[in-house]
């Protein structure tokens, strides 16, 4: 999780959620009885949660064994009657929702964010452009995700939120609520952030999207932000209240008793059988009564069914072999480097040493004209590091670029969706090939055309784990052909041409594939020394094709324009 910066914060939560387990555990009179149907259950969810985290391991699923730890400390709650369901629903907010999805909400989130800080900036007269993520001012380019980077961020204050609720220990419905608006007061405060870093550049000439600066700006507004959370949490008490009941139905079963308030109540998460509650949810020794207190039988916790003190139980010898596959796994991680113990190899040198002069002159019949070094933040979706070279033939311009250095596959799509695009198509050469094709238009009319593959830090081929059972990584381990595991690390190679006309021949078509194929192959061996494999695209025709025809190039798009 280290890797995605929306995911930085799961220390916090891991440390939230020990602190209040270990808490609730101490509580010793308070711990639930356990009976036989919750020991069944324990042993049917540890048994689960073995299985799972075998498959795991052969898929090399991070998912999947995150899953099945939480499906092992379910058992264990169950089995101790631990009152910790709380702290334990806060770790499912460090499941990484499956398909980038999670990409695709925050993405979302950040269109909403331009679009809404773009009101705010019409509305106090600064001038500007909005475009996708990116805000244009004279002079400057503002990406909405440079912006709202740093300290606060949306999946941030949601887990700030589940945090307060467990440890206030609200009901149910308000800490979804709560959490709920946390979303809300996160969109809210990246508008803020986004019009304030956007006035300060505009008005007063101060950069806040570097520095100290941005990360005092991201430091105030989450505190802000936390200030908010703690306000609508006091708003929630009032309008969730519980309702009381009529003071003699704790302790009378005739009195009168009206089932709206009980149903409402037990929305609330407030049991009125046993206890009575004032309208701020505190409980209220007023309503009890002297007279018939020592009258009323002692109440159950665990319901109906034998109970079994948790200082009674005692674990069975075959129980304690659910704890080898835990070992074994453990033992292979350290063997083969797995996990934490993985290695990332440092970034090529040799990319870093990319100039102009890697690249032909004249390459596929294409004449080199521009060159460009990139950098970029660490956490930017197109990569930390550029190198981009602009060639033309004819009417067209083509931007190549190798983008470097990603933990996984990378979906450019996307990102240049972020930039105002729209994807009108994407195709895959065949389903044995990871280069992509796609066709980008935006709203004015401008049209481009991508092509994008990666390979890995070893010179092959992007393999994707899902095309087989066991891990790529794990079946080069068991074959021999690997000793340890290393962390992936992909190189991106793209092309981007614009598009001078209403579409594009298959002749440059053509043409800008053998380009970027003769590209890819250069820059593979530049950068680690092996030579390509077979590709599934067929090149038609030689570096010495003649030149393209068509629009004059004073009305090409140019691509170097488009890319950030």
């Amino acid at each position: 999780l280290w890797s995605r910066p929306h995911y930085q914060f799961f220390p916090l939560v891991l440390l939230a959620s020990f602190l209040l387990i270990l808490s609730r555990a101490r509580s010793m009179g308070e711990w639930d009885a356990v009976t036989l149907k919750s020991l069944l259950l324990s042993r049917g969810l540890l048994v689960a949660s073995a299985g799972l985290l075998a498959l795991s391991f052969l898929r090399l699923s991070p998912l999947g064994a995150y899953v099945s730890f939480l499906l092992a400390l379910a058992s264990l709650i169950l089995r101790l009657g631990i009152p910790a369901w709380g702290p334990w629903s806060l770790l499912l907010l460090l499941i990484r929702v499956p398909y980038g999805q999670d990409v695709a909400l925050i993405q979302w989130m950040q269109r909403i964010t331009t679009n809404l800080s773009s009101v705010a900036l019409d509305t106090i007269h600064v001038e500007h452009i909005a475009e996708g993520n990116i805000l244009t001012f004279p002079g400057r380019s503002l990406f909405v995700e440079e912006a709202c980077s740093g300290v606060v961020s949306m999946l941030a204050i949601v887990a700030c939120a589940g945090i307060l609720a467990v440890w206030w220990n609200r009901s149910f419905l308000h800490g979804l609520t709560l959490i709920a608006t946390g979303l809300f007061w996160a969109g809210a405060m990246n508008v803020v952030r986004v019009v304030t870093i956007a006035v300060a550049l505009d008005r007063f000439g101060i950069d806040l999207t570097e520095g100290w600066r941005h990360e005092t700006v991201g430091l105030c507004v989450f505190v802000v932000s936390l200030m908010a959370l703690f306000s609508t949490d006091r708003l929630l008490l009032f309008l969730l209240a519980p309702v009381p009941m009529n003071p003699l139905s704790s302790y009378w079963p005739y009195a009168e008793e009206n089932r709206l308030v009980r149903l409402w109540n037990l929305g609330t998460g407030r049991d009125t059988e046993e206890d009575a509650y004032d309208s701020y949810g505190n409980y209220s020794e007023d309503w009890s009564n002297p007279v018939y207190d020592e009258e009323l039988p002692a109440k159950s916790r665990a319901g109906d069914g034998d109970s079994v003190k948790p200082s009674r139980i005692r674990p069975r010898p075959w129980e304690w072999a659910f704890a080898i596959p835990f070992l074994l796994v453990g033992g292979a991680e350290v063997f083969a480097g797995i996990g934490p113990f993985s290695v990332a190899p440092p970034v090529s040198q040799s990319a870093l040493d990319l100039v102009a002069t890697d690249l032909p002159e004249n390459l596929a019949g294409w004449k080199q004209v521009d060159f460009e070094v990139q950098h970029r933040d660490g956490s930017s979706v197109f990569g930390e590091h550029s190198r981009l070279w602009t060639y033309r033939n004819g009417p067209y311009l083509v931007r190549l670029s190798v983008d470097f250095v990603f933990p996984e596959w990378h979906e450019l799509t996307a990102c240049y969706s972020g930039t105002g695009w729209r994807i009108n198509g994407r195709t895959q050469s065949d389903p044995e090939s990871t280069r992509v094709s796609a066709t980008l238009t935006k709203p004015n009319g401008e049209q481009a055309f991508l092509l994008f593959d990666l390979f890995e830090s070893d010179g092959s081929d992007y393999v994707s784990p899902s095309g087989s059972f066991m891990h790529p990584q794990l079946r080069r381990i068991f074959g021999g052909k690997a000793t340890r595991f290393t962390l992936p690390t992909y190189y991106q190679v793209q092309a981007l041409t614009g598009i001078p006309g209403e579409s594009l021949t298959d002749d440059a078509r053509q043409s800008i594939s053998n380009l970027f194929t003769e590209f890819r192959d250069q820059i593979r061996h530049r950068v680690t020394g092996q030579d390509s494999g077979n590709d599934s695209f067929q090149r038609g025709g030689n570096d010495d094709v003649s030149e393209l025809t068509g629009i004059p190039s004073e009305a090409g798009t140019d691509p170097s324009a488009q890319y950030e």
